[in-house]
């Protein structure tokens, strides 16, 4: 499949650099919180996929959290996809999430600052993913707006977008909001990105 405009930005050395910054142990202990939050609102997890895992940050905060649950990961660039296949509690399938990969389904499927950077055109693709790879819960972790806008990004445009996708996603499909919050930047202790997360359940 050719790659969108938005895939070869990410698969430069902005986005080599940008796993490079966020692999910290302020990062991990960040995420370790956030998704201890979410795992509090689930019932039953046993398998979690993540689309778009780029090195494995987010995976590896939940394996912290709970080393039996079994961790899924599609990436689709070189460098990370390389890290990943190195971490041995991830199994790793090598794509964009436009490509028509073949993945197992899972408890918990989720994107984390993800859908921002995809497409907008082909938004509905990713939607379909996350849907159809779940069998309880999706979780989308991304900026929010309520309406679409593009927003420059460290001097880059049309790379970031902000957007309603849990709306979106949920008048697509019938789902159920379980839980839904915000995290702050500015956090004295769990500090991550401005971003707000919605927590879904299929009916």
């Amino acid at each position: 499949m050719i790659k969108t405009s938005q895939e070869l930005f990410w698969e430069s050395d902005f986005g080599q650099k940008f796993h490079q910054r966020i692999d910290t142990e302020q990062y991990l202990r960040s995420n370790i919180n956030f998704f201890k939050e979410i795992l509090s609102f689930c019932n039953g997890i046993n398998s979690i996929t993540e689309l778009g895992a780029g090195a494995g940050n987010n995976l590896k905060a939940i394996n912290k959290i709970n080393n039996n649950i079994k961790l899924n990961a599609l990436e689709m660039f070189d460098a990370a996809y390389k890290i990943l296949t190195q971490i041995d509690f991830i199994n790793s399938t090598k794509g964009s999430i436009f490509d028509d990969f073949q993945m197992e389904k899972s408890d918990l499927v989720f994107t984390k600052t993800v859908l921002i950077h995809l497409n907008p055109d082909k938004l509905e693709i990713a939607y379909e993913k996350l849907y159809n790879l779940s069998n309880k819960y999706i979780l989308i972790a991304e900026y929010f707006n309520p309406t679409p806008i593009s927003v420059n990004y460290r001097g880059n445009d049309d790379v970031l977008f902000k957007r309603d996708f849990a709306k979106e996603i949920m008048n697509k499909y019938n789902l159920e909001i379980i839980k839904y919050g915000f995290i702050w930047s500015q956090d004295s202790m769990y500090p991550l990105d401005d971003i707000n997360w919605f927590l879904l359940k299929k009916n």
